[in-house]
């Protein structure tokens, strides 16, 4: 009897003991709360919708029989009477011409860096600031997508390298590669083109008619209307087949989109706001508001935006998606999951003594080691599952302590409670 009674217990204690381990498995495979760090974000009031692009645009006419040779690049800025291209009989002139005009840059280019090298001697440390910004710029274009403008950033690079090199008393002997690039010079025999071709107006050179030029006045942008921007958007390209380029001739242009009625009260007269465009890559463009058009049924109104910000990746754009934002609220995230209200009970001091005073209050718990800790949030921007908690909320706290960067936030939990302790 004894010996059963002894298997029953050692049973018992084996089955306690595999239950506890279990437990303790479970419980850290499967912890009782979800955590998220709480971090600094920075949210938007903003519109989401699609925009078009008016310039001021103007036509380059020319022959499109012969072969153009284009002698300024996309978002060049051009004066009045510049040539910006010349046309040649066929296409082989003109790669032979643009092959000689290379390397009588680059002849150029070598036979002076001796003469710059003597000229900065006193000071070697303006060629390294050449070297920097060269690089930063390479780094830019690349940012921006300017790919076109890497072959003269590139021999930039280069050429200020050598400058350093001849300056520190290690200069490359450039005469035997001055030799041969004259040697293909004289190879190409005479080039002659047919005709220069000159700008007729000053301004930024694009050398594409994407048919939409014309479509609406320049000058009479500030009067659209909503059915305007309808048809704007409805237009069939249509370029004109007697154009070869065309020129920007104002740093000034408009994005127009159209609104509904109760979006169109977030828009004031001349109130500043910040435009992103992401099929253009191009973010946090500055903007204010010239005009607001309310449409004859009044659901809907035509929001004019005036911008100056150019880039080539804006001249060569036209409509697509843009977002307009109007306030920016910068703040700790929080999961609107994670938010309860607690009534919070406060000791108060006076000349009659003390008064305890209860309030509710929102705030989060957090996890901090192994225990569980209220806090107090001061919310100063709701999003749609996130609000934005302020960062330093002074005397709008009702209790000491509040939320602060790098907390763990419980966004799921059971029977959570201040002091409570959590595996």
């Amino acid at each position: 009897m004894k010996k059963i009674s002894k298997k029953i217990f050692y049973i018992t204690i084996m089955i306690v003991g595999l239950i506890y381990t279990s437990y303790q498995i479970y419980a850290s495979v499967f912890p009782s709360i979800k955590t998220e760090t709480a971090c600094i974000t920075e949210m938007f009031d903003s519109i989401e919708t699609d925009g078009y692009i008016i310039r001021d645009e103007r036509e380059i006419l020319g022959d499109s029989k012969n072969v153009l040779d284009f002698i300024v690049s996309d978002g060049d800025k051009v004066a009045k009477d510049e040539v910006i291209a010349r046309l040649y009989l066929n296409e082989e002139e003109a790669l032979k011409a643009k092959k000689y005009k290379s390397i009588e840059k680059e002849i150029s280019k070598l036979k002076n860096i001796n003469v710059e090298s003597e000229l900065i001697s006193n000071n070697y440390n303006t060629i390294e600031r050449q070297i920097s910004q060269n690089m930063r710029d390479f780094i830019k274009f690349i940012y921006k997508g300017e790919y076109n403008k890497f072959s003269k950033i590139q021999n930039k690079i280069l050429y200020s390298i050598s400058l350093r090199q001849t300056l520190i008393g290690k200069p490359y002997d450039f005469s035997a590669r001055i030799e041969k690039l004259k040697k293909q010079q004289d190879s190409f025999g005479n080039i002659s083109s047919l005709k220069d071709i000159k700008s007729e107006y000053s301004g930024y050179f694009i050398g594409n008619i994407d048919g939409y030029e014309k479509c609406f006045a320049y000058n009479n942008v500030e009067n659209i209307s909503s059915e305007d921007i309808d048809m704007l958007f409805k237009n069939n390209s249509s370029p004109n087949a007697g154009a070869i380029a065309k020129i920007v001739c104002n740093s000034k242009w408009y994005v127009v989109f159209n609104v509904s009625s109760r979006e169109a009260l977030k828009f004031k007269s001349s109130q500043f706001v910040r435009l992103s465009m992401p099929l253009v890559n191009q973010e946090k463009i500055n903007a204010s508001v010239v005009s607001i058009n309310e449409s004859n049924n009044s659901e809907r109104a035509a929001i004019v935006l005036l911008c100056d910000d150019v880039s080539k990746n804006i001249l060569f754009a036209r409509k697509g998606p843009i977002r307009v934002d109007f306030s920016s609220y910068r703040g700790i995230s929080v999961d609107k999951s994670a938010i309860h209200e607690r009534t919070v009970a406060k000791v108060i001091k006076n000349d009659d003594g003390e008064t305890t005073i209860e309030i509710p209050v929102k705030g989060v718990y957090i996890r901090c080691g192994r225990q569980i800790v209220f806090k107090e949030i001061d919310i100063i921007y709701y999003g749609d599952e996130y609000v934005l908690c302020n960062i330093h909320p002074d005397d709008n706290l009702f209790t000491d302590g509040t939320l602060q960067e790098y907390d763990e936030v419980i966004v799921k939990g059971k029977g959570l409670y201040d002091g409570k302790v959590v595996r």
